[in-house]
Protein backbone atom coordinates (compact mmCIF):
# COMPACT_ATOMS: atom_id res chain seq x y z
CA UNK A 1 0.00 0.00 0.00
CA UNK A 2 3.08 2.30 0.66
CA UNK A 3 4.43 2.06 -2.63
CA UNK A 4 1.30 2.53 -4.17
CA UNK A 5 0.99 5.86 -2.53
CA UNK A 6 4.84 6.76 -3.46
CA UNK A 7 4.13 5.90 -7.13
CA UNK A 8 1.03 7.76 -6.99
CA UNK A 9 2.74 10.95 -5.84
CA UNK A 10 5.38 10.59 -8.35
CA UNK A 11 2.63 10.87 -10.73
CA UNK A 12 1.87 14.02 -9.47
CA UNK A 13 5.79 15.04 -9.06
CA UNK A 14 5.73 14.46 -13.33
CA UNK A 15 2.78 15.66 -14.42
CA UNK A 16 3.95 18.70 -12.57
CA UNK A 17 7.33 18.80 -13.94
CA UNK A 18 5.68 18.33 -17.50
CA UNK A 19 3.85 21.47 -17.14
CA UNK A 20 6.32 23.46 -15.55
CA UNK A 21 9.26 22.10 -18.31
CA UNK A 22 6.08 22.75 -21.27
CA UNK A 23 6.13 26.10 -20.05
CA UNK A 24 9.15 26.90 -20.31
CA UNK A 25 10.02 25.18 -23.37
CA UNK A 26 7.14 27.53 -24.77
CA UNK A 27 7.94 30.62 -23.23
CA UNK A 28 12.08 30.01 -23.91
CA UNK A 29 12.44 27.61 -26.57
CA UNK A 30 16.62 27.81 -26.02
CA UNK A 31 15.97 27.23 -22.26
CA UNK A 32 16.14 22.79 -23.47
CA UNK A 33 19.48 23.44 -25.78
CA UNK A 34 21.19 25.80 -22.59
CA UNK A 35 20.52 22.53 -20.28
CA UNK A 36 21.39 19.96 -22.98
CA UNK A 37 24.48 22.22 -23.57
CA UNK A 38 25.57 22.55 -19.98
CA UNK A 39 25.15 18.96 -19.35
CA UNK A 40 27.06 17.41 -22.31
CA UNK A 41 29.65 19.95 -21.91
CA UNK A 42 30.11 19.22 -18.41
CA UNK A 43 30.54 15.63 -18.87
CA UNK A 44 32.86 15.89 -21.84
CA UNK A 45 34.28 18.38 -19.65
CA UNK A 46 34.94 16.21 -16.87
CA UNK A 47 35.93 12.57 -18.66
CA UNK A 48 39.08 15.59 -20.30
CA UNK A 49 39.42 16.46 -16.54
CA UNK A 50 39.92 12.30 -15.76
CA UNK A 51 42.08 11.66 -18.40
CA UNK A 52 44.35 14.75 -17.61
CA UNK A 53 44.75 13.12 -13.84
CA UNK A 54 45.16 9.76 -15.24
CA UNK A 55 48.08 11.34 -17.26
CA UNK A 56 49.66 12.88 -14.53
CA UNK A 57 49.10 10.15 -11.99
CA UNK A 58 49.36 7.54 -14.41
CA UNK A 59 52.83 5.42 -14.50
CA UNK A 60 55.63 7.22 -17.21
CA UNK A 61 56.18 3.72 -19.02
CA UNK A 62 52.36 3.51 -20.29
CA UNK A 63 52.09 3.63 -23.60
CA UNK A 64 48.32 5.31 -23.63
CA UNK A 65 49.59 8.16 -21.35
CA UNK A 66 50.46 10.31 -23.92
CA UNK A 67 47.17 9.81 -26.02
CA UNK A 68 45.14 10.12 -22.86
CA UNK A 69 46.73 13.88 -22.47
CA UNK A 70 45.77 14.79 -25.96
CA UNK A 71 42.38 13.08 -25.39
CA UNK A 72 41.88 15.14 -21.70
CA UNK A 73 43.14 18.59 -23.24
CA UNK A 74 40.52 18.30 -26.47
CA UNK A 75 37.55 16.96 -24.67
CA UNK A 76 38.27 19.78 -21.75
CA UNK A 77 38.43 22.12 -24.24
CA UNK A 78 35.57 21.12 -25.81
CA UNK A 79 33.17 20.87 -22.87
CA UNK A 80 34.26 24.12 -21.59
CA UNK A 81 33.28 25.20 -25.17
CA UNK A 82 29.91 23.86 -25.21
CA UNK A 83 29.14 24.89 -22.00
CA UNK A 84 30.06 28.57 -22.46
CA UNK A 85 28.27 28.25 -26.30
CA UNK A 86 25.61 25.75 -25.91
CA UNK A 87 23.59 27.34 -28.91
CA UNK A 88 26.66 26.27 -30.84
CA UNK A 89 25.54 22.11 -31.75
CA UNK A 90 22.32 23.22 -32.97
CA UNK A 91 23.59 25.65 -35.31
CA UNK A 92 26.16 23.33 -36.66
CA UNK A 93 23.19 20.75 -37.62
CA UNK A 94 20.66 23.53 -38.77
CA UNK A 95 23.36 24.80 -41.44
CA UNK A 96 24.13 21.22 -42.78
CA UNK A 97 20.27 20.95 -43.18
CA UNK A 98 20.08 24.20 -44.34
CA UNK A 99 22.66 23.89 -47.12
CA UNK A 100 20.94 20.00 -48.00
CA UNK A 101 17.88 22.16 -48.64
CA UNK A 102 18.65 25.02 -50.49
CA UNK A 103 20.59 22.55 -53.03
CA UNK A 104 18.41 20.09 -53.26
CA UNK A 105 15.58 22.45 -53.73
CA UNK A 106 17.67 24.64 -56.46
CA UNK A 107 18.27 21.65 -58.34
CA UNK A 108 14.15 20.54 -58.01
CA UNK A 109 13.32 23.97 -59.02
CA UNK A 110 15.46 23.63 -61.77
CA UNK A 111 14.18 20.31 -62.51
CA UNK A 112 10.59 22.13 -62.83
CA UNK A 113 11.62 24.47 -65.26
CA UNK A 114 13.05 22.08 -67.85
CA UNK A 115 9.44 20.16 -67.64
CA UNK A 116 7.91 23.32 -67.42
CA UNK A 117 10.05 24.19 -70.80
CA UNK A 118 8.81 21.08 -72.27
CA UNK A 119 5.05 21.76 -72.25
CA UNK A 120 4.15 19.84 -69.69
CA UNK A 121 0.90 21.18 -67.67
CA UNK A 122 1.56 19.77 -64.45
CA UNK A 123 5.13 21.47 -63.94
CA UNK A 124 3.86 23.60 -60.43
CA UNK A 125 3.39 20.46 -58.60
CA UNK A 126 6.79 19.58 -58.42
CA UNK A 127 7.79 23.50 -58.78
CA UNK A 128 6.18 24.87 -55.95
CA UNK A 129 7.10 22.16 -53.34
CA UNK A 130 10.72 22.83 -54.30
CA UNK A 131 10.99 26.48 -54.26
CA UNK A 132 9.14 26.08 -50.67
CA UNK A 133 12.02 23.57 -49.69
CA UNK A 134 14.87 26.07 -50.89
CA UNK A 135 13.17 29.00 -49.21
CA UNK A 136 13.30 26.33 -45.60
CA UNK A 137 16.83 26.05 -46.31
CA UNK A 138 17.45 29.95 -47.11
CA UNK A 139 15.78 30.58 -43.73
CA UNK A 140 18.01 27.85 -41.83
CA UNK A 141 21.12 29.07 -42.91
CA UNK A 142 20.16 33.09 -42.27
CA UNK A 143 18.80 31.74 -39.08
CA UNK A 144 20.08 28.45 -37.83
CA UNK A 145 18.29 28.37 -34.47
CA UNK A 146 14.96 29.02 -36.47
CA UNK A 147 14.29 24.73 -36.65
CA UNK A 148 15.70 24.50 -33.16
CA UNK A 149 13.57 26.74 -31.73
CA UNK A 150 10.30 25.89 -33.46
CA UNK A 151 10.82 22.22 -32.54
CA UNK A 152 11.21 22.80 -28.66
CA UNK A 153 7.93 24.75 -28.95
CA UNK A 154 6.45 21.87 -30.36
CA UNK A 155 8.04 19.85 -27.30
CA UNK A 156 7.14 22.48 -24.86
CA UNK A 157 3.26 22.16 -26.12
CA UNK A 158 2.92 18.88 -26.31
CA UNK A 159 4.45 18.27 -22.85
CA UNK A 160 2.21 21.03 -21.07
CA UNK A 161 -0.56 19.26 -22.72
CA UNK A 162 0.59 15.81 -21.03
CA UNK A 163 1.16 17.47 -18.02
CA UNK A 164 -2.05 19.03 -17.92
CA UNK A 165 -4.20 16.31 -19.24
CA UNK A 166 -2.16 13.70 -16.54
CA UNK A 167 -3.47 15.71 -13.65
CA UNK A 168 -7.10 16.44 -14.83
CA UNK A 169 -7.37 12.29 -15.60
CA UNK A 170 -5.75 11.85 -12.32
CA UNK A 171 -8.23 14.63 -10.22
CA UNK A 172 -11.11 12.60 -12.11
CA UNK A 173 -9.44 9.06 -11.15
CA UNK A 174 -9.34 10.20 -7.45
CA UNK A 175 -12.69 11.64 -7.43
CA UNK A 176 -14.90 8.95 -8.43
CA UNK A 177 -12.40 6.39 -5.89
CA UNK A 178 -13.28 9.00 -3.27
CA UNK A 179 -17.20 8.99 -4.00
CA UNK A 180 -17.12 5.32 -4.37
CA UNK A 181 -15.62 4.96 -1.25
CA UNK A 182 -17.81 6.69 -0.11
CA UNK A 183 -21.04 5.37 -1.06
CA UNK A 184 -19.54 2.11 -0.04
CA UNK A 185 -18.87 3.00 3.34
CA UNK A 186 -22.56 4.51 3.59
CA UNK A 187 -24.05 1.10 2.15
CA UNK A 188 -21.74 -0.46 4.96
CA UNK A 189 -23.07 1.61 7.82
CA UNK A 190 -26.96 0.90 6.02
CA UNK A 191 -26.24 -2.79 6.21
CA UNK A 192 -25.29 -2.64 9.84
CA UNK A 193 -27.94 -0.61 11.08
CA UNK A 194 -30.65 -3.63 9.01
CA UNK A 195 -28.71 -6.32 10.56
CA UNK A 196 -29.19 -4.33 14.05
Amino acid sequence: MESLKKAVRNYWVLSAFCIVMGGALIYRPGFFTRMVGIVVGGLMALYGAASLVKYFVGHKADPERASGLVSGVIFMAAGIFVMVRPDFIPKVISLVFGCYMLVSGVVNVQEALYVKGRGEPNWLRAFLPALLTALLGISLLVNPLLIVNGAMTILGICLLVAGIMNLTGRISISRSVFRRKKEDNKGGSAEFIDID
